[in-house]
């Protein structure tokens, strides 16, 4: 059965790759682009986005449920794609690939996709200090839950840290929104940085027209949680983090 299951994930990812365009862009570039002063956005579109879209029942991975306005909302930012960085999930190709990419096609919907684990695969190879370095520079909203507090002292200071809730963050997704403009305002250059699940690909693309143009909006998702000693997803007990956190702070020689 598991060689059977490991066959489908991989036909229904080589279907969606001979499809659909997916650029595997090093982390060299963003970072590139945020020492040059480069403002971009970057969101991320997993298997929770794609079920909500599909308008599958249930919740992700974290609890957060698959709304129905949730998923009316994530298929706005798709059919309607801005001008900024969409990525695209390998779970998603494994899972659902074939069924995305004919819902692609049959839409009209022509997106170049980058790859939405770029920074979590780096951080796992112990690579993502160049990274956390040039965070560390940068003015830093966070957007994200109450653990991540912590990340003020173990990772990069942040200048203001809105909180959203652990749980279905969706059904604070305007309060959020306007937080966030509140904060952006009258200010220039801030990195908002998102682990907010789902909801934020729809605060990106609402707030990108607004203030995209002067501050950079990164959905990085659940990559800082194992820094705060938050475990949220299976890779991050199935081996020793602790030199790896040390490389990726650079509290270890690389």
């Amino acid at each position: 059965m598991g060689v059977r299951r490991s066959l489908r994930k991989w036909a229904r990812k080589r279907y969606f790759l001979s499809r659909i365009s997916l650029l595997d862009t090093p982390m060299e570039y963003y970072v590139g682009k945020m020492m040059n002063g480069e403002v971009f956005s970057f969101s991320r579109y997993n298997d929770g986005e794609w079920n909500a879209i599909l308008d599958k029942k249930g919740s992700n991975i974290d609890g957060h449920e698959y709304f129905p306005e949730l998923g009316a909302r994530l298929r706005e930012s798709i059919h309607q794609p801005l001008k900024y960085i969409y990525a695209f999930g390998d779970k998603a190709m494994t899972l659902d690939g074939i069924t995305i990419a004919r819902y692609l096609k049959d839409h009209g919907i022509n997106i170049t996709w980058y790859n939405c684990n770029v920074f979590h695969d780096t951080n796992m190879k112990g690579e993502l200090y160049p990274l956390i370095a040039q965070l560390r520079k940068m003015q830093i909203v966070m957007v994200g839950p109450d653990h991540l507090r912590g990340l003020g002292e173990k990772v990069f200071a942040y200048q203001h840290f809105i909180e959203v809730p652990s749980r279905n963050c969706f059904l604070k997704v305007d309060q959020i929104k306007e937080e966030v403009l509140e904060y952006a305002r009258s200010r220039k250059n801030l990195l908002f940085s998102f682990s907010a699940s789902m909801a934020a690909k729809v605060l990106i693309y609402e707030l990108y027209p607004l203030i995209g143009d002067r501050h950079w909006l990164i959905d990085f998702g659940s990559l800082w949680d194992i820094y705060v000693g938050v475990k949220s997803r299976g890779v991050h007990s199935e081996f020793d983090w602790g030199p790896i956190l040390k490389k990726n702070l650079g509290t270890l020689s690389h």
